[in-house]
């Protein structure tokens, strides 16, 4: 982990994530590091997500569609685009997170299987 806060925001498991700033305020942008092997399937109504993977190899899912990652990949995710991300064989997913506006739990939702 490149940063120096050493506990996680949200430790799910198979993901980790570390907000580094906890913007506030009408339209402010939010950053974060998540260590990633096999997220949730969510999506956000108002958050714009953009995910540079600065690390690993593997997929992410986007409405069902699954594309290959890697390092140097830049991936945007609009608002209820159903998401999410797996690393590869024995390797995790290195994410910068950048979101708009910034991350919140109350537009954080798990989508529905089947």
């Amino acid at each position: 982990m490149p940063f120096k806060r050493k506990i996680p925001a949200i430790n799910q498991g198979q993901e980790k994530i570390w907000e580094l700033n906890f913007a506030s305020g009408k339209g402010a942008q939010g950053i974060a590091y998540a260590e990633i092997k096999e997220s949730n399937s969510h999506y956000h109504k108002k958050i714009t997500e953009h995910y540079f993977i600065s690390g690993g190899s593997g997929t992410i899912t986007i409405d069902g569609n699954i594309a290959k990652v890697g390092k140097g990949d830049l991936i945007t995710i609009k608002p209820n685009q159903v998401h999410s991300a797996k690393g590869g064989f024995l390797e995790k997913l290195e994410v910068v997170v950048i979101s708009s506006p910034a991350w919140k739990k109350e537009d954080h939702f798990v989508a529905k299987k089947g």
